[in-house]
């Protein structure tokens, strides 16, 4: 009878090298980004707040940075200032929308964007309309979107 070899507990070693070698860039990438993350944090641990202010009868408090709640207007509006503009949450009651607006300018004169409802009670949806009426009316796709 021949005799028969077993080879046991061989393994490639190159998966344990593209391992290493990813598990590196993964690490420079994170270290990196990181970094980055401390810079923002710094900066806006060491930018002073807005203050809280009253205007037109709305009382406009940050909640964190470019974050602010609308308190006054018949519902709870809070609003998110972007940079390519602002997200309006809720609209408020009926009547109190030109109040709003002059809480929401008196933040940001960037274009209202989008408006959120997030429920269809009359305090929350009452001034639906004339804040899209403000932000300049309903609009479709920039370059006429998708023809189909």
């Amino acid at each position: 009878m021949a005799a028969q070899t077993r080879v046991t507990g061989t393994r490639s070693v190159l998966p344990a090298v593209v391992v290493a070698s990813a598990l590196g860039a993964a690490l420079t990438v994170g270290v990196a980004t990181l970094g980055a993350q401390q810079g923002a944090i710094a900066r806006a641990l060491s930018e002073p707040w807005r203050p809280a202010v009253k205007v037109q009868g709305i009382e406009v408090l940050p909640v964190r940075k470019q974050v602010y709640a609308l308190m006054g207007g018949g519902a709870n509006v809070t609003i998110q200032v972007g940079d390519e503009g602002i997200v309006v949450i809720d609209s408020g009651a009926q009547g109190q929308t030109a109040n709003l607006l002059a809480a929401i300018r008196s933040v940001s004169a960037k274009p209202l964007q989008i408006l959120v409802n997030t429920t269809s009670d009359a305090d929350h949806v009452s001034g639906n309309g004339a804040i899209v009426a403000a932000a300049g009316g309903l609009a479709g796709p920039a370059g006429g979107g998708n023809a189909g």
